[in-house]
């Protein structure tokens, strides 16, 4: 009987190694897991970050063609104002009006 004992004793302990190897495993397995989460989400997250740094420029470029677009219709109104300005003046000196008329209607395009 006590050869029967000696034998359950060692087969306990061999159950409870078992058992510690397949826990150990089982935690190894839950890190590693962890650790490729953690992974993927740096790999969203810089990726976000990229899109955002695209969008921002995108945005700015745009601003840029914008404003630069502005001001060229800007100079093309102003040319076409000063012309019209320079046409309405020919236009009084050939009718015979005189340098205050001119001056008036000069005032109106202002």
């Amino acid at each position: 009987m006590l050869k029967f004992k000696r034998q359950i004793k060692n087969n306990e302990k061999g159950v409870e190694l078992e058992e510690k190897k397949f826990n150990h495993s089982i935690t190894l397995e839950e890190k590693k897991w962890d650790h490729g989460v953690k992974l993927e989400e740096k790999k969203w997250d810089h990726g976000i970050k990229l899109e955002e740094k695209k969008l921002n420029w995108e945005k700015e470029e745009k601003e840029k063609d914008r404003s630069f677009e502005m001001a060229k219709l800007d100079r093309l109104a102003s040319q076409e104002h000063i012309g019209k300005k320079y046409d309405l003046v020919t236009q009084c000196v050939v009718s015979g009006k005189s340098t205050e008329e001119i001056e008036r209607l000069a005032n109106l395009f202002k």
